[in-house]
C-alpha cells in the first residue's frame, strides 16, 4: 500500500473513529434478529470491526506480548504516572465517573468496549501513522494523533453532545491516551496498553459497585 492510500485511510479511519463503536453496534442491534441484540449491547460487533481493521492495516509484532523484551522500568513509569494518581482521584471521589452496576453493562466496559476502543486507536490508528509520518518523530505523532482521536471518540458515548460531563470526559481521555500511547511505543505491543485500562476502568467500576 503505497503511502498516499495510507493517508488517505488514515484520514478517513480518524474520522469515521469518532463514531465508529457505538455506530457499528446501533446499526448491529438493527440488523440482528431480536433474540441476538444482546451481542450488539455489549458491543460485539465494534470488537469484532475494530480488531478485523488493525489486522488489515497494522503490524503483526503489536499483537504479541514480548514479556522477555519489554523494558519494563520504561513501560512502569508512565503507567504509574497515569494509574496512581488516577486511582486516587476516582476511589476517593474527588472527579466524577459513570456509574455502572449492570451486569452487561460491566461486559462492555471492562471487556469489550475496551479491548474496541483499543484495536482502534493504540492498533490500527497508532500504526497507519507511524507508516504515514515515517522517521524519529513517528512514533511521538502516533502518541499524539491517537491520544487526540481517543479522546473525540469519546463524544459518542454523550451522543454527540458537547456538554459539560462530555467535555470533561474527552480532556481526560486525551490525556489518558497520551500515556497509553507511550506505553504502547516503549512497550512494541498492544497488550500493556489493555492491561492499563482494565486497571484504569476498574477504579470506576469499584466506585460503582460500593
Amino acid at each position: 500500500m503505497q503511502k498516499p492510500t495510507q493517508a488517505a485511510l488514515l484520514g478517513i479511519l480518524t474520522i469515521f473513529s469518532i463514531g465508529l463503536i457505538t455506530s457499528t453496534d446501533r446499526v448491529a442491534s438493527f440488523v440482528l434478529p431480536s433474540s441476538l441484540e444482546t451481542l450488539a449491547y455489549i458491543r460485539i460487533p465494534s470488537i469484532l470491526l475494530c480488531f478485523f481493521l488493525w489486522v488489515a492495516v497494522g503490524q503483526r509484532s503489536a499483537f504479541h506480548f514480548p514479556i522477555q523484551s519489554i523494558q519494563w522500568r520504561r513501560v512502569l513509569v508512565p503507567a504509574c504516572m497515569w494509574l496512581v494518581p488516577t486511582a486516587f482521584l476516582v476511589l476517593s471521589h474527588t472527579v466524577w465517573v459513570p456509574y455502572i452496576s449492570k451486569p452487561l453493562d460491566i461486559v462492555a466496559f471492562m471487556v469489550t468496549g475496551l479491548l474496541a476502543e483499543e484495536f482502534l486507536f493504540r492498533g490500527a490508528i497508532y500504526d497507519l501513522v507511524l507508516r504515514v509520518f515515517e522517521g524519529h518523530t513517528a512514533s511521538k505523532v502516533a502518541v499524539g494523533y491517537s491520544a487526540l482521536f481517543f479522546g473525540l471518540g469519546h463524544l459518542q458515548y454523550h451522543n454527540f453532545s458537547l456538554t459539560e460531563s462530555a467535555l470533561t470526559q474527552i480532556s481526560y481521555t486525551i490525556v489518558m491516551g497520551v500515556f497509553f500511547g507511550i506505553v504502547r511505543e516503549r512497550s512494541g505491543s498492544i497488550w500493556p496498553c489493555v492491561l492499563m485500562h482494565v486497571m484504569n476502568n476498574s477504579f470506576t467500576l469499584i466506585v460503582g459497585l460500593t
